[in-house]
C-alpha cells in the first residue's frame, strides 16, 4: 500500500512537471516576441525539377502572427508593412496604417475611411511614397489617397480615383476615375489618356483590371465579357492598341517589355498562359488542371514568377507555392517551395530587391505573413 502511495505521489510530479513544461514554452523568451516563429527550411525542402543550380534553394523562413485581419497590403521595407483592415465597429469602414512587423505594432493612429467597398495599395519602387484607392459603395465615393510613406503623412486626395498605380519612376502614377490618366505626384499635372466608357461600354468601369508592362510605358486594361477585352496605350506616343481574346484573363501580371503572365481559361484549359502584346493567341505556360491558383506575382526584376495554388483530394485540401524563372518563352528552374495542408496562401508580394518572397494567410480574426529568404 506503501509502495502504491509512493508511485501515487511520482505520478502526480510528473503531471505537474509536463504541464508546467507546457506552461513555460507557451511564453517567450525574445521580448515578447511570440509572434515571430523561425521556421526549420527542411521542413519545406523540395527535390529541385532540374539539374542546373537552384535560384530557389531555400535560407529561411520567417513567420509573423499579426493580431487583425488584413484586407490588403503592400511591402515598405523589409519589416514594415502599409495595410488596409476592416473596422470592427462599423459596417463598411475601413482602417489603413503602418505596421512593423519585427515589433508587433501598428505605428501611428490608423486613417479611416467610410462607405468602402473594396481597397487597394500601391507602393512606389524606391518605397517612398504610396497610393491606397478605395471603391465606394456608391461611385460618388470611390477615392484614392497620396501618402509620403517617411513622413507617415496623407498628402491630397483624389476624389472620384478607385484605382492607381506607380509608375518606376516613383514620381508619376496612372489611375482611373472617369478616364484613364497619368498624374505627376509632386507637380499635380494630370493627363488624360481616354475615356473609359469608350472601351468598357456599358460595363461597370471598377470592373476593369489595370496593370503595366516592365518598359515602363505600356499601360494595359482588361475586362472579361465572354472574352477577354484587352486595351494597351503607349504613354510616350499616346498609341492605343485594342484586342479580343477567345478565352478569359483573371489575373496577369508583366513579365516582360512586351508580356503578361496570365492565370485564365482558354480553350478549355485553365492554367497560366504567357501573352505576348505581338501575338493574337496566348501561349500555355503552365497546366493547372485540378488546381486553383489563389495569387501570383512576379519580381521587381522581371525575372521570378511565383505562384500560389490550393489542390483538393479525398484527404481534403493543401496549398503549394511555386516559383521559376523564365528566359524568354521557356521555364528554366521551376519549384515547389512551400507545402501546407488545410491553409490558404492567398496573396504573394516579392520584396524590392527580389530576393525574398512574402506569402500570406489571411483569416477574419488575424493572418499570418511568411518572409521566404532564398540562397544567394
Amino acid at each position: 500500500m506503501k509502495s502504491f502511495g509512493s508511485l501515487m505521489v511520482l505520478i502526480a510530479i510528473l503531471c505537474a512537471f509536463i504541464a508546467g513544461f507546457h506552461w513555460l514554452s507557451g511564453l517567450s523568451f525574445r521580448d515578447g516576441a511570440s509572434y515571430l516563429t523561425v521556421l526549420d527550411k527542411d521542413l519545406f525542402k523540395v527535390q529541385s525539377t532540374n539539374n542546373e543550380e537552384n535560384p530557389f534553394a531555400v535560407s529561411k523562413i520567417v513567420r509573423y502572427t499579426i493580431p487583425f485581419h488584413l484586407l490588403e497590403s503592400d511591402l515598405l521595407s523589409m519589416n514594415t508593412i502599409v495595410f488596409t483592415r476592416p473596422n470592427p465597429q462599423m459596417k463598411y469602414s475601413v482602417e489603413t496604417g503602418f505596421y512593423d512587423m519585427s515589433k508587433n505594432m501598428i505605428i501611428g493612429d490608423p486613417d479611416q475611411q467610410n462607405q468602402v467597398r473594396s481597397s487597394s495599395i500601391s507602393v512606389s519602387a524606391d518605397g517612398k511614397m504610396i497610393l491606397v484607392s478605395y471603391i465606394g459603395t456608391d461611385d460618388k465615393l470611390n477615392v484614392t489617397y497620396v501618402y509620403d510613406a517617411a513622413a507617415n503623412k496623407k498628402l491630397y486626395a483624389l476624389d472620384g480615383t478607385f484605382s492607381a498605380q506607380w509608375l518606376p519612376d516613383g514620381i508619376r502614377f496612372i489611375g482611373m476615375d472617369d478616364y484613364l490618366f497619368v498624374q505627376d505626384a509632386k507637380s499635380g499635372k494630370r493627363e488624360d489618356l481616354l475615356k473609359i466608357s469608350e472601351f468598357a461600354g456599358k460595363n461597370p468601369k471598377t470592373s476593369l483590371s489595370l496593370t503595366q508592362l516592365k518598359d515602363g510605358r505600356t499601360v494595359c486594361l482588361y475586362y472579361n465579357n465572354d472574352n477577354t477585352r484587352l486595351l494597351t496605350v503607349d504613354l510616350e506616343t499616346k498609341k492605343q492598341s485594342k484586342i479580343s481574346l477567345k478565352g478569359q484573363f483573371f489575373d496577369a501580371v508583366p513579365v516582360g517589355d512586351t508580356k503578361l503572365a496570365a492565370t485564365g481559361l482558354f480553350q478549355d484549359q485553365y492554367g497560366i498562359f504567357l501573352y505576348d502584346m505581338k501575338s493574337d493567341t496566348p501561349e500555355p505556360l503552365i497546366d493547372l488542371k485540378n488546381q486553383k491558383v489563389t495569387d501570383m506575382s512576379v519580381s521587381q526584376d522581371g525575372k521570378k514568377l511565383a505562384y500560389s495554388v490550393v489542390k483538393s483530394d479525398t484527404a481534403g485540401y493543401g496549398t503549394e507555392i511555386h516559383a521559376l524563372s523564365l528566359n524568354d518563352n521557356q521555364i528554366v528552374n521551376h519549384e515547389v517551395i512551400y507545402k501546407e495542408s488545410n491553409q490558404f496562401i492567398d496573396k504573394l508580394i516579392w520584396s524590392k530587391d527580389s530576393q525574398m518572397l512574402i506569402c500570406y494567410q489571411r483569416n477574419t480574426d488575424g493572418a499570418a505573413i511568411y518572409r521566404i529568404s532564398f540562397n544567394p
